[in-house]
């Protein structure tokens, strides 16, 4: 069948369609959300391409003796934004070109599966998709700040529709939890127990399971091997302290003279606050869910009530959906996150195109679909870079620049009078920003210091052989007795040397 003709019989129009209109409609947010996340991505994999290692000029764990090597990010989206900064020179933009992306094939997922869950009305999960892209600021900012979210939503999807449209891929579903592990730690729980409950749900025999392990074991080898040789660990992560610390703060942006206060001084108190979390998380994901909180909830609940029988696509979704979203919240709550919504952000749309799925779901037409996939993908591939050029020509001055590079820029040359290029520098929060317009390194000041005069910073101090630090303005932080040596965009610069 001719290429042309499949493309708009299948009504996949709309997918360019709604992939352009969301780029068009949100462009007014290009370059103004970048964030230490986001500077981070991209160094490591600027650094990586450099041949310099997956390194970091910003240390953020302050408990761990890993020099410049990094814990803090899994390596697949600083290796896709430091080849996309390759060939495109596109700087702290890439992982934002990475996103336009990686937002298409969202959509081509979900139409995907809209088309086999409910093929007389696949156009309403596609249309209200877009409008929780749109309308979501915490995941849209995920988009657009060039983090890494999107994309391991977008691989939990090709998960899901290849587990529930496909016998005997358990291979390829190995690589792309391999993949998605990869892209973010907090979905180790899921990629661990997920071979194992698909062989329970589609009742398989167990053994099946072994060929996605094996191929999922493969993907990660060479990050496990790199961990073992540099930390002698094979997992490691920045954030896997705070799953065992008994700290308000989270541990690993945190300095303690003693050491981090672990699960095995107050088991009592490590366990209350894992149930806080835990209240936390779910009053998270379900004031995310607004304005549907209660009935995406009930209605997601209802598809979970399917038989097999009933809609065998629909019953499979619904099933590595309510596992994911269990896991991630489990996983966030042990790690004691800041309940920021993004993190829930996956969990969120899987609830919400559940919800939607349930209520289209039709039994199937005669529509023959599945002949189709192979020339719909190859034409959504053609189309999806055509149009990425496009914009990236039209937006091609907000997308590749930071709007706010001005503030670091101006700050940076006028601390530059007291401080030496070779200096590890401390910075309140934004660490990774400065050292990107910077050639210094620098360190995180630590979270859990209330005043120049706490026993903790001076340990920190002493420790990294810190003599300047950049903190910005904050109510919670005790001055007295010190003046800045410099101020500008609202950083005070300190020199703390005689402490």
């Amino acid at each position: 069948m001719n290429l042309f003709k499949i493309y708009f019989q299948s009504k996949y129009w709309i997918i360019p369609l709604l992939w352009i209109v969301t780029v068009v409609v949100n462009s007014r947010y290009f370059g103004s959300s970048y964030s230490p996340d986001s500077y981070s991505y991209y160094m490591l994999g600027e650094n990586l391409f450099s041949g310099n290692g997956y390194t970091e000029r910003a240390i953020r764990e302050l408990n761990e003796d890993h020099g410049s090597s990094s814990i803090a990010f899994p390596p697949l989206f600083p290796i896709l934004a430091g080849l996309t900064n390759l060939i495109l020179n596109t700087k702290i933009a890439s992982g934002f070109i990475i996103n336009l992306f990686v937002l298409y094939g969202i959509f081509h997922i979900i139409y995907l599966l809209a088309k086999k869950i409910s093929p007389r009305f696949f156009y309403i999960p596609l249309v209200l998709s877009f409008v929780f892209i749109s309308k979501n600021l915490q995941f849209l900012e995920e988009i657009i700040s060039g983090r890494s979210i999107p994309l391991s939503f977008l691989i939990l999807l090709a998960i899901i529709y290849v587990s529930a449209f496909y016998e005997d891929k358990h291979s390829i579903i190995g690589i792309l939890l391999g993949s998605l592990y990869l892209t973010r730690f907090d979905t180790i729980l899921f990629c661990f127990s997920f071979p194992l409950f698909v062989c329970i749900i589609k009742k398989e025999n167990y053994k099946k399971s072994l060929y996605t392990y094996l191929s999922f074991f493969l993907i990660i080898s060479p990050w496990l091997i790199r961990n073992y040789y540099e930390f002698g660990k094979l997992f490691v992560s920045g954030s896997q302290i705070n799953v065992f610390s008994i700290t308000v703060e989270l541990a690993q942006l945190s300095y303690f003279k003693t050491g981090v206060p672990l699960f095995n001084m107050d088991p009592q108190l490590w366990l209350e606050q894992r149930i806080y979390s835990l209240v936390e998380s779910l009053k998270a994901v379900y004031s995310y869910l607004a304005p549907y909180n209660c009935g995406a909830v009930v209605l997601f609940i209802f598809t979970l009530s399917l038989r097999k029988k009933d809609n065998r696509e629909l019953f499979i979704f619904s099933r590595i959906s309510l596992l994911y979203v269990f896991l991630n919240i489990i996983t966030v709550s042990l790690a004691k996150h800041h309940f920021e919504h993004r993190y829930f952000s996956p969990s969120v749309f899987l609830i919400i195109l559940s919800s939607i799925f349930f209520l289209v779901s039709q039994k199937k037409n005669l529509i023959e679909f599945k002949k189709d996939i192979p020339n719909i993908g190859l034409g959504s591939m053609i189309i999806s870079i055509i149009l990425c050029f496009i914009v990236f020509a039209i937006e091609y001055k907000d997308i590749v620049r930071d709007k706010n590079s001005t503030v670091f820029l101006d700050t940076v040359k006028k601390f530059s009078s007291f401080i030496s290029s070779s200096d590890l520098v401390g910075v309140d929060i934004v660490n990774d920003n400065f050292a990107y317009y910077s050639k210094n390194n620098y360190v995180l000041f630590p979270f859990n210091v209330s005043s120049f005069k706490d026993d903790n910073l001076i340990a920190w101090k002493n420790h990294f052989k810190v003599n300047y630090v950049i903190v910005y303005a904050r109510h919670n932080f005790d001055y007295s007795g010190f003046k800045p040596v410099s101020e500008c965009n609202g950083f005070l610069l300190f020199d703390i040397s005689n402490l």
